[in-house]
């Protein structure tokens, strides 16, 4: 296996899916017609808050350590 811990890997990315997730919004409100009028203009914007926070929630706080499994 490539990375024997990837459960865990995949949740202390959290904070990045955050931002993927706001790139892909951005980027289909720009291209698709129709969806700019379905997502409200400040989704975006609280998905990319919510990055921070979920940085800080799936590590167990600012200066976590990194300890191996």
């Amino acid at each position: 296996m490539l990375v024997p811990n990837w459960r865990r890997v995949l949740l202390r990315a959290s904070s990045l899916w955050c931002v993927y997730l706001a790139a892909a919004l951005e980027i289909a409100a720009s291209t698709i017609p129709y969806v700019a009028d379905i997502l409200p203009r400040w989704l975006t914007l609280a998905v990319l808050v919510a990055a921070p926070i979920a940085r800080i929630i799936s590590q167990g706080g600012l200066d976590a350590d990194h300890e191996a499994e």
